[in-house]
């Protein structure tokens, strides 16, 4: 099924004369190209590196069409979201504070990695 972000991505960007709450770095809406395909567009060009290391489950329906078409974890995770919809890049002291904040929109979050040079 699909996940509307608008409401949690209004709340953070401080749209609709709100003052921003946030000092929101980049915003990547998973879609076709995977995770591995999609995030890296938002990161700056320039000895930027980013590692994903507490992505969450697969849900099972993807690990169905994996096991279905063969196919390998390398190529599902840069072929679909396998579960993580949108991601967002903040400072690390802005983390928790991010996390509140789309939970009370009613959807699910965590930090998934985090990025250097």
């Amino acid at each position: 099924p699909s996940i509307v972000y608008h409401g949690a991505l209004l709340e953070l960007l401080g749209r609709f004369g709100k003052k921003r709450k946030l000092n929101i770095k980049g915003i990547a809406h998973i879609t076709g190209g995977g995770l591995t395909g999609n995030f890296p567009r938002i990161l700056p060009k320039e000895n930027m590196d980013f590692t994903l290391d507490n992505l969450p489950p697969a849900p099972p329906a993807m690990k169905e069409l994996q096991r279905l078409g063969n196919v390998s974890d390398e190529e599902a995770y840069s072929t679909w979201n396998m579960g993580v919809g949108m991601t967002l890049v903040v400072a690390k002291r802005d983390a928790k504070k991010t996390l509140e904040l789309v939970k009370k929109q009613g959807l699910k979050a965590q930090v998934i990695g985090r990025i250097g040079k």
